[in-house]
Order: structure tokens, then C-alpha cells, then sequence
């Protein structure tokens, strides 16, 4: 991972998004990453939103201050009360700024999407340029699995992945990752530690014996 992020100073069009934030952030009410929800969530109350707002100021602060690791959990937080494409653009930056490419590459692509919701072309433009600079970094990653495998599960980092997403390419942060395939008819896990480089595919065959 890279070191966090330092102080930095903003350009004006940085300082224009960055001073509407917390009003933009207020004024979403729209579920987070919901694709497919059977009902829609209750709005956010006057309460949750003033604490959202609070909740912003202090991740803001702190993400200034070049702690992005702190900040991060607030934005996520706000984020389940409501969203904006302000606050996508943060998590995205300090996302990025901690060598997390493929969630800061989430966020900067839901950033778009709130922006064009809204028609903030300031924010949209802004993700669009971090997204060149992010999408050549990033790795990728495909897991086999033997084809009468059942109930199969797979961990990348700690992290489970949906069983899914077996056999499919998946974008993941370069580096060294930790992989770990089990399923419920094989008596013996697969675990392994893969090198994953940006824009060189690596295929791992899960040998679950």
C-alpha cells in the first residue's frame, strides 16, 4: 500500500466543490449502491441529516490532514444515511490516495453517477479525470473452481467474494494477494499468495484436491 495521503493544496474549481459539500451532501436522499431493493428506504429524518453533515465536517478534516485511513469509515457511514457526488468524490480521493484502486475506481464511477443525477459537471469532470489515471492501475484477477464444486467460497484479502464471480475476471487491487477457495463437497481449502500486476491478467486454478 502506498503512504497516506499529505496536505494538499486545491486548485479553484477543487475549493468551489469542496465549499458546497456539505449543503450537497444534505440534500441526497438516494439509497446507497441500491440496484435492486424490493421496497425503497425511508428518507433520511432532519436528525440523521444533520448528523451526516457533522459526520462530513469531521471526515473532511481529517482527510486534510492526510488521514485518509480515518476518514474513510465516517464517509462510508454518511453514506448509508445519504449521498451526494461530493461525498463519493472524497471517499474516491482517499480511496485512491491509500492505494485502494478498485474501490476508489467504485467511487469515482458512482461519483459520476449522482453527478449526472444532479448535473454537477464540476464533480463529474473531476471523477472522469481520475478514472484515466486510476482504470491502467488496476489488476486483474480470475478464480477456477472445479465444476462440480458446491457451495463454494472465496476470500481475497480477508474479504469474501460472491461465489458468483467464479470463473469470471475481477478487478482487484495490484500487489500481493492472499486467496483462499473452499467448498462444502471438497474436504481440503485452496490458499495462496498471488502477484497481481496491472494490465496482466493472472488465472488461478483453485486445486481443492
Amino acid at each position: 500500500w502506498v503512504s497516506l495521503m499529505t496536505p494538499r493544496a486545491f486548485p479553484p474549481m477543487k475549493r468551489q466543490i469542496r465549499a458546497t459539500a456539505l449543503v450537497l451532501a444534505a440534500l441526497s436522499a438516494s439509497p446507497r449502491c441500491a440496484l435492486a431493493e424490493p421496497t425503497a428506504p425511508a428518507p433520511p429524518t432532519a436528525a440523521e441529516l444533520a448528523t451526516a453533515r457533522h459526520l462530513f465536517s469531521e471526515a473532511l478534516a481529517a482527510e486534510d490532514r492526510g488521514r485518509c485511513a480515518d476518514a474513510i469509515p465516517v464517509y462510508e457511514r454518511i453514506a448509508r444515511i445519504t449521498v451526494s457526488p461530493v461525498l463519493y468524490l472524497r471517499l474516491g480521493s482517499c480511496n485512491e490516495a491509500l492505494g485502494h484502486v478498485v474501490e476508489a475506481i467504485n467511487a469515482f464511477e458512482l461519483a459520476i453517477q449522482e453527478a449526472e443525477k444532479k448535473r454537477d459537471v464540476d464533480v463529474a469532470k473531476e471523477s472522469r479525470a481520475h478514472l484515466v489515471k486510476l482504470r491502467p492501475r488496476v489488476a486483474r484477477l480470475a478464480v477456477h473452481v472445479p465444476e462440480d464444486a458446491e457451495g463454494v467460497e472465496i476470500v481475497i484479502d480477508d474479504r469474501p467474494v460472491s461465489a458468483a464471480l467464479a470463473g469470471a475476471t475481477m478487478l482487484v487491487d495490484p500487489g500481493r494477494r492472499h486467496l483462499v477457495v473452499r467448498a462444502r463437497n471438497y474436504e481440503r481449502a485452496f490458499e495462496a499468495d498471488v502477484a497481481a500486476a496491472a494490465e496482466q491478467p493472472l488465472t488461478v486454478n483453485a486445486d481443492l484436491g
